[in-house]
């Protein structure tokens, strides 16, 4: 792997500008412990000193505090000069660019600037469509059953000692043991961690990422690591993205993982996130522009039941209506 090249990708990523691929090879990095260490270092700097909209901030005194804080940090005096960006930039891409170059120097004297003598890591993804399931085998015999719309991205061969994918999406794992080697999942903010165990990942972009454990022993922490918790059987842990909290609970599985039967389950939640399951489940958009119905929460449990079956049961709980535009569009309206 290139540190130059992480280095950029990370910039981006802070900044909001990186694309759909520079955020897949993003992922890849992410597999590293060295490198996802060295992220979070980043990304806990970054936020510390760059806390206010770009239109209020000081560029020149927000840069100055960036060279303090990291230079110190060197024990150098060596200062990065300021590259002037174009005005249409924003203010964070510019700072997040200094940032990284300064901390480029001082991480310069650790071990992940070392010479890297082992041998490129080949890394592969499997992505699923809307309205599509998919079982796949990972190199050390792990089965993973992916949900519709998701993505899952792993080296060709784990080596080391040491087992990393990363997952975006649902997927639900069947872990083979092995003691000497912890199997460990990044699904956006939450890193679950097994030696051999089956359990449910749902980190879809709209909801809070939920890890729910159907037999063994896991532990689920956040990317910084300063928030986490052991999770067994009937246990589930969820990530609050907007509050930033990770908590506990016991559950019954079955709606977390029915999925695996096609059984589709409301388990209380809004119609908005119900909207959302159904587009990837039957591979059809879905419109409604009221908010309030939006907002209403909805329960039901369909085993391999058509689209229409379930519209038919909105309909009726909702006093909704809904409209087959054609077949790959739904309108509802109040």
């Amino acid at each position: 792997m290139n540190k130059n090249t992480f280095f950029e990708l990370v910039t981006k990523v802070l900044s909001g500008e990186a694309t759909r691929e520079e955020r897949k090879l993003f992922d890849s990095y992410m597999l590293s412990d060295e490198y996802r260490n060295l992220y979070s270092w980043l990304k806990k700097e970054w936020y510390k000193e760059i806390k206010h909209p770009a239109k209020n901030f000081d560029y020149d005194r927000g840069l100055d505090k960036l060279r303090s804080k990291i230079g110190s940090a060197a024990q150098t005096q060596t200062r990065a000069p300021v590259v002037k960006m174009p005005a249409k930039k924003m203010f964070f891409y510019a700072a997040a660019s200094i940032a990284l170059l300064l901390a480029f120097g001082f991480l310069g004297k650790t071990m992940l600037f070392r010479e890297d003598t082992r041998k490129q890591v080949h890394f592969l993804s499997y992505q699923t469509q809307k309205g599509e399931k998919k079982i796949i085998e990972l190199p050390d015999g792990s089965k993973v059953h992916l949900n519709a719309a998701t993505r899952v991205h792993y080296p060709a061969e784990f080596s080391g000692n040491e087992r990393n994918i990363a997952l975006t999406g649902e997927a639900f794992f069947l872990v083979a043991e092995d003691e000497k080697r912890p199997f460990t999942v990044h699904s956006g903010d939450l890193v679950t961690t097994v030696l051999g165990t089956s359990f449910n990942v749902s980190a879809f972009a709209e909801n809070d990422t939920r890890i729910t454990v159907v037999s063994g022993k896991v532990k689920v922490a956040n990317q910084s690591g300063n928030a986490a918790m052991v999770l067994t059987k009937g246990e589930q842990a969820v990530y609050d993205k907007k509050a930033g909290n990770l908590s506990k609970t016991t559950v019954n599985v079955a709606p977390y993982t029915g999925w695996l039967s096609g059984t589709l389950h409301f388990e209380g939640i809004t119609l908005g996130k119900a909207i959302a399951r159904m587009e990837r489940w039957y591979n059809i958009n879905i419109e409604c522009s009221s908010s309030s119905l939006l907002e209403r929460n909805i329960r039901g449990v369909y085993e391999k039941e058509p689209l229409e079956t379930v519209l038919e049961d909105l309909q009726f709980m909702l006093d909704l209506k809904y409209e087959l535009v054609n077949d790959s569009l739904v309108v509802i309206t109040p």
